[in-house]
């Protein structure tokens, strides 16, 4: 929502709904949860055109949502989340990085894993290169086939940042359908690793889940 605008007292209703303590969406001292009206610029190319973002802190994570409100049939205010983007705050905020990436298989065009995933966020990828050849031919292309657990393949764009002893780091250029994939499996991989954060708090349906 563009700076300076306000909700409507629908909306404002709708958001009190949503964040009592009743709902779905359960916290405490420790857990708050906050609403803004605007995304942090370092989060604005990762999460899109969001009009509404709200954050949770979880230890020293934060998970921010996207928001989406519209009427039901009834015409009344509804409000939906998108899936989170986790940021790690210790030190200097960036998005989480998974490491633990042994089930996540990638090949370039002729099908041929020559890459190794080291780690793998939904702004950034290491890799391990098998050649100078191989990393040549993905300076070139800029894209590999990533295959993450109980998905379809897809194209993973990127922008390669530097090459260093056999292993790229790359900026993911990827958005639409495929950075929501990445993140719903990035969300589903923390929420396992770190399922004691999560012990307090019930998650509603996501868009798109």
């Amino acid at each position: 929502m563009p700076h300076g605008s306000n909700l409507t007292e629908e909306e404002l209703a709708c958001f009190s709904e949503l964040f009592s303590p009743s709902s779905l969406l359960k916290r405490n001292s420790q857990d708050p949860v906050t609403v803004i009206t605007e995304i942090p610029s370092g989060l604005a190319s990762i999460m899109g055109r969001s009009r509404l973002t709200l954050w949770v802190e979880l230890g020293h994570y934060k998970l921010w949502f996207t928001v989406s409100v519209g009427k039901d049939e009834l015409g009344q205010f509804s409000a939906s989340l998108g899936i989170p983007e986790i940021l790690d705050v210790r030190g200097c905020e960036r998005c989480w990085r998974l490491t633990e990436v042994d089930n996540i298989e990638v090949y370039d065009r002729q099908r041929r894993q020559e890459v190794t995933v080291l780690s793998l966020s939904s702004s950034g990828i290491a890799l391990q290169i098998a050649s100078e050849a191989v990393a040549r031919r993905l300076m070139h292309r800029r894209e590999i086939q990533l295959k993450l657990p109980g998905a379809e393949p897809m194209t993973l764009g990127f922008e390669p940042l530097r090459v260093e002893k056999g292993i790229m780091a790359a900026r993911i250029s990827t958005l639409g359908k495929d950075k929501d994939t990445l993140r719903r499996f990035l969300f589903q991989q923390h929420r396992s690793k770190y399922a004691y954060l999560y012990r307090n708090l019930g998650f509603p349906e996501f868009e798109g889940s």
